[in-house]
């Protein structure tokens, strides 16, 4: 995990929960970059540098720009949520299939984040696909409120099949290993079943054009998801339960708002006077300088900042403030503050170089 990075858990230092703001997670800092054959991110629908486009019907392959996700839907389908924020499919033939086909791999690893429940789905048998491919293997529901299935008889040329039993229905991730590391499913980064490999090969999966959201062959057989996929990922290899977690907690940050760590509270002393980085509380991984411009205009009033007031959390409580002059503070990793920016109106008959004075 890169550890330069801070994360916006809290929009308001009043504790009301808001989207992401200017510090967050990013698509590179899941693991195994290199591995990924395929990421399909509901954020970074059209680029992971690139603003978020609710009217784009090409879902940019993150791991391979050449190789997009293609958008299918009828005539009554919807293809994203109300806000067009993620693909979003509601039980009819949508879906999402890769424009070539994929390399062939001898191991995998599957990961998604959805947003969804059993009631909402289809009941046939072998029900609602998450991810399909050929040779009729996939990620599934079955006929009722059965485990979460990846079934991947002819990858190893058994039926040993991982189940995550009372799955969560955020996230999983099932990996396709060598046969000493057999095949394990995770719930939300947690390892839920290890099968082991019964054959004396690991076999091989084919070249595939992925699909999302039904089983590919059988678009109208009413076996299509209904829900909301925030993200998937496909690896040629096995990740290893360090680097699963990893990914969870990266996808429960950016898709829910949930940090591992809490570690820095960022205020201001004047309603609407801000620092760079919005009053709120974020999680540091190894360090992040938070800053503040000389000046702030709010209204026809404008502040000078004199500082910050530096609280440290010590046995279960908020140290004194100690007031420290400029307008950068450093907070790392391991340690808990509060930073209250302070600020001093300047009088309306002070001109532009009399601010910046304050500076100094």
């Amino acid at each position: 995990m890169q550890k330069t990075k801070s994360i916006v858990v809290l929009g308001s230092f009043l504790g009301a929960l808001s989207t992401f703001a200017a510090l967050k997670y990013q698509t590179g800092d899941y693991a195994a970059q290199d591995a990924l054959v395929m990421h399909l991110d509901g954020i970074c629908n059209v680029g992971a540098n690139a603003p978020h486009n609710p009217n784009s019907t090409i879902w940019v392959n993150l791991a391979d720009a050449n190789n997009p996700a293609n958008i299918a839907s009828n005539s009554v389908s919807g293809w994203r949520n109300g806000s067009g924020y993620y693909f979003c499919w509601d039980g009819s033939a949508s879906h999402a299939t890769l424009a070539y086909a994929a390399s062939a791999m001898t191991q995998a690893t599957f990961e998604f984040v959805f947003e969804g429940d059993w009631n909402s789905q289809t009941a046939k048998n072998w029900g609602p696909h998450f991810i399909s491919a050929d040779n009729d293997q996939k990620i599934c529901m079955g006929a009722a409120a059965s485990p979460l299935i990846f079934k991947e008889d002819n990858w190893t040329g058994d039926s040993t099949r991982p189940q995550i039993a009372n799955w969560s229905w955020k996230q999983a991730s099932f990996t396709l290993g060598t046969v000493s590391e057999g095949n394990k499913g995770y719930d939300q980064g947690v390892l839920k079943t290890t099968v082991a490999r019964t054959t004396a090969t690991e076999g091989s999966i084919p070249a595939t054009a992925w699909m999302v959201g039904s089983r590919r062959g059988q678009v109208d057989s009413g076996r299509q998801l209904t829900g909301i996929v925030k993200s998937v990922r496909i690896y040629n290899r096995a990740l290893t339960a360090d680097e699963v977690a990893q990914n969870a907690a990266i996808d429960a940050a950016r898709f829910d708002g949930v940090m591992p760590v809490t570690n820095a509270v960022v205020a201001t002393a004047v309603v609407g006077a801000e620092g760079v980085e919005p009053s709120g509380v974020y999680a540091v991984d190894g360090s992040h300088t938070f800053t503040a411009s000389p000046s702030v205009k709010v209204g026809s009033t404008t502040y000078a900042c004199t500082g910050y007031a530096l609280e440290r959390w010590e046995n279960g409580a908020w140290s004194s403030p100690v007031t420290v002059v400029g307008f950068a503070a450093t907070v790392n990793e391991g340690e808990k503050v509060r930073i209250t920016w302070q600020w001093e109106a300047a009088s309306a008959s002070l001109g532009v170089a009399d601010v910046d004075a304050y500076s100094t």
